[in-house]
């Protein structure tokens, strides 16, 4: 009998494929985002009631999957702390399409010094100044079905597909300086479309993407097993030279360019006054539809590469040497293991990744005076192997909404299931929340958490 630490196998695999391997729902919809409401909604700018906003600094942190979690048991159980790790099996497959609902996502939003100032009545323009990271792990169904197995028999002359190894992955870094532009058009004394659009400039600090296929592990003596039909896609951009950094342009690997393009139409409640049209354009809306969609864009890694191994073979007893020296050694080592030539997996000299693309849309209801309903729902959209893979998500917020103080209950979806409750809070410029208490509190199970806080001057009123 062979036994194969199944744990090892998946990290060699990957390994070898890269060698160096959702949005705040609390304050959603509010009327003074302004600035910070430009992630999801471009037209946040024209909707702002602040003349003149500037932005100090703003930090948004999430990490979520849909297949494993910390089970809660109601009790106080501060960061998941006394939990059982679980694994969610029901409905996965081994054989078949693989789904996209089973998902590890993560991203990081640092908004910089930024500013946004009104030009007119109408007119809203900015500038913002910003880093991002993004990754995603997709398809893992036949790997989360195994979770827990740490090793596979075999007898001589055994084959076995390893369909834990069918995996999906991508990863982006980048800083980005934005021109943001909103505008609001009067459609009648109770009828106004807001729309904004912004435009980035985005430099790449580091992409990476890898897809394995379902790899037939053989043993062919008691003391030989070899790893055929590999079926691996990846491409990275120069990693290596993240290890050595001598200033901030090291850390510009890649350059490109993004676009926002949102808006949205404001109903108004019937005026209680002489509806001039100065007194209805204060007069406090009844509804608000929102549409957006972001991140359409790349970036472009000159020294980046591209790799396909298909039908692969080797031993793995060879694949276990593989050393790290650099990153273009360990690809052409790779290369002349599974396909015997060091340039054969090569496909491309430079490296194209995607920006996370989603579409937004939004419905906040103001019934009575500060009191809002805020419904929100948004899709990430896959633009292939090489791009982030945005994590799709709908919530419903209720919120309180004066100039100075701003309370939000959210409660929010991940990937359109599983409930999580937050809670967010704005007093004077400081901004705090997340969407994730009950699984930070241990009332609900845990499969992510998030953080964002902000600090913004407002001044002057619209």
């Amino acid at each position: 009998m062979k036994t194969l630490n199944l744990l090892a196998m998946t990290g060699l695999i990957l390994s070898g494929g890269t060698l160096n391997a959702q949005l705040a729902d609390g304050l959603n919809g509010s009327s003074y985002n302004g600035l910070w409401g430009l992630d999801r909604q471009p037209a946040s700018l024209s909707l702002s009631k602040n003349k003149l906003e500037v932005n100090l600094v703003q930090f948004f942190a999430d990490v979520d999957n849909s297949y494993l979690r910390l089970q809660g048991n109601g009790s106080f159980q501060l960061f998941g702390f006394d939990r059982r790790l679980t694994a969610d099996t029901e409905g996965s497959a081994m054989a078949g399409s693989l789904s996209q609902d089973r998902s590890v996502t993560g991203q990081v939003r640092f908004m910089g010094p930024s500013v946004g100032f009104r030009i007119g009545k109408k007119n809203m323009l900015a500038v913002t100044t910003g880093a991002r990271a993004a990754f995603s792990g997709t398809e893992l169904d036949g790997m989360m079905r195994f979770f827990g197995v740490d090793t596979i028999s075999f007898s001589q002359n055994e084959a076995r597909q390893l369909d834990e190894l069918r995996f999906r992955s991508a990863a982006l870094a980048w800083s980005e300086v934005g021109l943001n532009y909103g505008r609001r058009i009067d459609l009648g004394l109770r009828a106004r479309l807001h729309a904004g659009i912004s435009a980035k400039y985005t430099m790449g600090a580091a992409g990476m993407y890898a897809r394995s296929g379902a790899a037939t592990l053989s043993a062919l003596t008691d003391s030989t097993m070899r790893v055929e039909h590999i079926d691996v896609e990846y491409g990275t951009s120069d990693i290596d030279a993240l290890t050595d950094l001598s200033g901030a342009s090291d850390l510009m690997q890649g350059s490109g360019y993004g676009i926002d393009l949102g808006f949205v139409f404001e109903w108004d409640r019937p005026a209680t006054w002489s509806e001039d049209s100065v007194r209805a354009a204060r007069n406090k809306y009844l509804v608000r539809l929102g549409v957006s969609v972001t991140d359409i864009g790349w970036i472009n890694f000159k020294n980046g590469s591209t790799h396909r191994i298909a039908n692969g073979a080797v031993d793995l007893d060879e694949l276990n040497t593989l050393e790290y020296v650099d990153q273009q050694q360990a690809q052409a080592d790779l290369s002349s293991m599974t396909l015997g030539d060091a340039n054969a997996s090569r496909t491309a000299n430079t490296l194209r990744m995607q920006l996370p693309t989603m579409v937004h849309a939004s419905l906040d209801v103001n019934p009575w005076g500060c009191l809002y309903l805020n419904m929100s729902a948004s899709l990430g959209i896959d633009q292939g192997l090489a791009g982030v893979l945005a994590p799709s998500s709908a919530s419903v917020t209720a919120r309180v909404e004066t100039r100075h103080f701003e309370l939000g209950v959210p409660l929010s979806f991940h990937q359109f299931r599983g409930m999580r409750l937050g809670l967010a809070l704005r007093a004077g410029p400081l901004m705090i929340g997340s969407d994730k208490l009950g699984g930070l509190f241990g009332l609900t199970d845990v499969g992510g958490m998030d953080v964002y806080v902000g600090l913004k001057v407002n001044i002057g009123k619209r």
